[in-house]
């Protein structure tokens, strides 16, 4: 009998039935508890390496090549874009708002009255 609130999550991309919860932006640069999504040991690597081209400022189209050569059919053709669009859209929200806050303390802090 499973402990209570274990439950086992199925790969998003292949169906495998033991998976990690992966967050789609790192938590320690920035990202949310809630933005996660299931992924095999397999495919978490697998998108570790594709955060990895990213921020070494690859593009999509040298990233969709890669893919093409060393990830499986499955990661590459079902769910790559997806993922792809997905992290670079969360990075630039978090990039905004991290500015946005940045310049409100700095507003904040100038304003002060003591």
């Amino acid at each position: 009998m499973p402990e209570r609130g274990f439950r086992i999550l199925k790969c998003t991309v292949c169906g495998f039935q033991f998976s990690d919860r992966h967050h789609v932006y790192p938590q320690a640069s920035g990202g949310g508890r809630s933005n996660v999504i299931p992924l095999c040991p397999n495919h978490h690597r697998c998108a570790h390496i594709v955060y990895r081209l990213v921020n070494a400022g690859a593009t999509d189209e040298y990233i969709l090549r890669f893919g093409e050569a060393y990830f499986d059919d499955a990661f590459q053709t079902g769910f790559l874009d997806d993922f792809l669009t997905d992290y670079r859209l969360t990075k630039a929200v978090l990039q905004l708002a991290r500015r946005g806050l940045s310049r409100w303390l700095v507003e904040a802090a100038t304003n002060r009255r003591d």
